[in-house]
C-alpha cells in the first residue's frame, strides 16, 4: 500500500470507529446490570437493547431478555407471552448454533462472554436476533 493508501484507510477506520463509540449506548441499570442500546430497530422503530450482567468469573451474560420473541408475537398479531411452535424453536436453535449464542426455555437470546470479548459477542447476539426477524430490522441511521 502507499503512504496515501494508508492515509484513506486509517480515515476510513477513524470514522467507522466514531460512528460505532456513538451509535451504541451503555447505561448501567442497577449494580450487576447494563443495558445496551443498538443502533439496530426492531419493527416499530424500538431499539434492539441487549442486556450485560456480569456472573463473577470473569465472564458476562449477554441476553435480548425475551426482545426477539416479544416483536415477533407483536407484529404478528399474536399474545406477547405466546410459546415458540416446534418449528419456530427448530428455527432459532439453527441461529443460534450458527452464531454462537443460546434461546433459554423461555425464549431468551443469550450468549456468554469473557470480559474482553464483550463486543463480539455482543455483535453475534444481535447477529442472532436480525436473522431470526428477518428483515424487518434494520439500521436506525
Amino acid at each position: 500500500m502507499t503512504l496515501a493508501q494508508n492515509q484513506r484507510a486509517d480515515s476510513i477506520l477513524s470514522q467507522v470507529t466514531r460512528h460505532t463509540e456513538s451509535a451504541f449506548k451503555v447505561e448501567q441499570q442497577d449494580e450487576n446490570l447494563y443495558a445496551i442500546t443498538t443502533p439496530f430497530i426492531y419493527p416499530y422503530d424500538d431499539p434492539i437493547v441487549l442486556y450485560l450482567t456480569y456472573a463473577g468469573d470473569g465472564r458476562c451474560l449477554l441476553s435480548d431478555r425475551g426482545g426477539a420473541n416479544y416483536w415477533l408475537n407483536e407484529v404478528n398479531g399474536f399474545q406477547p407471552d405466546r410459546a415458540l411452535t416446534p418449528d419456530d424453536c427448530e428455527f432459532w436453535d439453527v441461529n443460534c448454533e450458527l452464531y454462537g449464542t443460546g434461546r433459554t426455555p423461555a425464549n431468551h437470546l443469550e450468549t456468554h462472554a469473557a470480559l474482553d470479548s464483550i463486543g463480539p459477542a455482543a455483535f453475534r447476539l444481535l447477529q442472532t436476533i436480525i436473522h431470526i426477524l428477518g428483515p424487518e430490522p434494520r439500521y436506525d441511521s
